[in-house]
């Protein structure tokens, strides 16, 4: 019993070896064929990560201008109220 359960483990082993490297060649290839290059892949990522770091300082900017703005308005109608 305990030798046709390893000669199973062996034979499951095997074949899963064999199609984790089948699919790894495939998807090797296909990448390759299709132009990719883990270097630019890389460097559009911290193109990338640049451009949302960017865009969040520019939001955070206007966050400020909106809550200034917020103030400017609340302190015109503060006024407006107290001259009535």
């Amino acid at each position: 019993m305990a030798v046709a359960v390893s000669v199973v483990a062996i034979v499951m082993g095997t074949i899963t070896v064999v199609t984790l490297i089948s699919v790894w060649l495939g998807t090797s290839y296909s990448l390759k064929k299709r132009g990719y290059h883990s270097n630019q892949a890389k460097e559009r990522y911290n193109q990338l990560q640049s451009d949302l770091r960017r865009l969040s300082a520019d939001l955070e900017e206007i966050r400020e201008h909106i809550a200034d703005l917020i103030i400017i308005h609340h302190n015109r109608s503060v006024k407006t109220r107290c001259n009535q």
